[in-house]
């Protein structure tokens, strides 16, 4: 079991390559999250409102996040040997 950060609701879950898990919810965030820790281990906030839906895709490092705005927010996925928020970039938007 993976307990929530308090605060935040979880509306999407996508795994990434390499057994990455990813969240998102309607506090605006998409977190990666440590398995080993059960805990979020990286956040980035796109400023766009609640985020509704995400999907991965892998080949590319991409996450598509469907926002309260009405976009569609890519998130560039980076390397896990850093274990910063540089980790998740802010992609361009569509919409």
């Amino acid at each position: 079991c993976i307990r929530g950060v308090a605060g935040a609701s979880v509306r999407s879950l996508a795994w990434g390559d390499d057994s990455r898990l990813f969240s998102a919810g309607l506090d605006g965030y998409i977190a990666e999250w440590d398995l080993a820790a059960m805990a979020p281990c990286r956040s980035l906030e796109l400023g766009a409102g609640g985020v509704w839906a995400i999907d991965v895709h892998p080949r590319l490092g991409l996450i598509a996040a469907a926002c309260e705005d009405g976009t569609v927010r890519l998130v560039r996925i980076g390397g896990e040997s850093e274990g910063s928020d540089a980790d998740l970039a802010p992609g361009p938007t569509l919409g």
